[in-house]
């Protein structure tokens, strides 16, 4: 597919909102979600007074504001029915990075995470220290419950009543078969390239629905869920936390795009490394230095999207791909 191919000669950006199985009934909805970021993401980058770094986070913000994403407004809820966000931002320049973990009153977790890079010498602040520090720096706080849809209710609700016992050595979740790809994650993350060769990436979540309240994923962490080196690449990952972080899936992919592997057998052996050792679900997105692109999950569903050369390629499966010219239906 062009959208693979190397020959770097301009911006690029590669989004993705969620490894897993997306119901039949949301498949639209998503689509235009991963475009609408794109598209916005893209008409940061041919900007000259903007950078790869503006647009992954404004690419994320898109779908943080959009509720069908599992980020933002829209979070699945822990188990106590509260969210608790995660995000990282990493610029390849000089590979700085910020995070956020266990946010929970801010509109757009993954613009904290960016002040944290900016203005702090920290990489990641956690819980409602994280909250206090959007307030100080001049982020709008909302309460909890308006970042709370109907949709992330009901399904704490049949996580719930799916339990037989909830105490809470029975709460961590066993990670059975059903259970991790009976819903789509719906992390949403970015992978920019501008046409100064630099290199960014961005990752927000709401975590898993049910999970216990504190519980930390890949997300917010570098190297886990997030990366971003101009000599090599950047990556954002997606699909079940844990299996990510324990196999370190960013690092593993931007390693092997560094001695060699092209993008997408970067991120397709790395997967499938996860896969036969520990029996993980995940999927991510990457972009070589080169401008080649990686896209791929060994989930049923990941939806993404592409804007390179001035054509958009979208799709919710990574064997599938629809593409038109960018101003055709801009």
């Amino acid at each position: 597919m062009n959208y693979v191919n190397g020959e770097f000669n301009g911006p690029v950006i590669v989004v993705h909102g969620g490894a897993g199985n997306i119901h039949p009934s949301r498949i639209d909805e998503i689509a235009r979600g991963v475009i609408e970021a794109a598209k916005v993401g893209y008409r940061t980058l041919v900007n000259e007074e903007t950078t790869a770094l503006d647009a992954v986070e404004n690419a994320v913000k898109v779908m943080e504001h959009i509720e069908t994403f599992n980020a933002g407004r829209g979070s699945r809820l822990t188990l106590e029915g509260r969210v608790e966000m995660d995000a990282c931002i990493m610029d390849g320049r000089d590979m700085s990075a910020g995070g956020v973990a266990c946010i929970t009153n801010v509109r757009h977790p993954i613009s904290v995470a960016r002040r944290v890079m900016s203005s702090t010498s920290h990489v990641l602040l956690c819980g409602s220290n994280a909250d206090k520090f959007a307030e100080k720096q001049g982020f709008e706080l909302v309460e909890n419950n308006e970042l709370i849809i109907e949709r992330s209710s009901n399904a704490l609700n049949k996580f719930i009543s799916d339990e037989i016992n909830l105490n809470y050595a029975e709460e961590a979740r066993s990670k059975t078969e059903s259970e991790k790809t009976l819903q789509c994650s719906d992390t949403v993350g970015a992978v920019a390239i501008d046409a100064s060769g630099n290199i960014a990436a961005a990752t927000s979540t709401g975590g898993l629905n049910g999970q216990l309240p504190g519980r930390v994923g890949d997300s917010p962490i570098v190297g886990q869920g997030n990366f971003a080196d101009n000599a090599v690449g950047g990556v954002s990952a997606t699909g079940h936390g844990e299996d990510i972080a324990r196999i370190n899936l960013a690092t593993r992919i931007s390693v092997a795009m560094e001695t060699g592997s092209s993008a997408m057998d970067a991120v397709k052996n790395s997967v499938r490394y996860m896969e036969d050792k520990i029996n993980g679900d995940a999927g991510a997105i990457c972009l070589k230095h080169n401008g080649e692109v990686g896209v791929f999950t060994n989930t049923r569903d990941l939806s993404w999207a592409v804007i390179k050369n001035n054509i958009i390629y979208y799709g919710t499966k990574i064997n599938k791909c629809q593409f038109y010219p960018l101003d055709e239906k801009s």
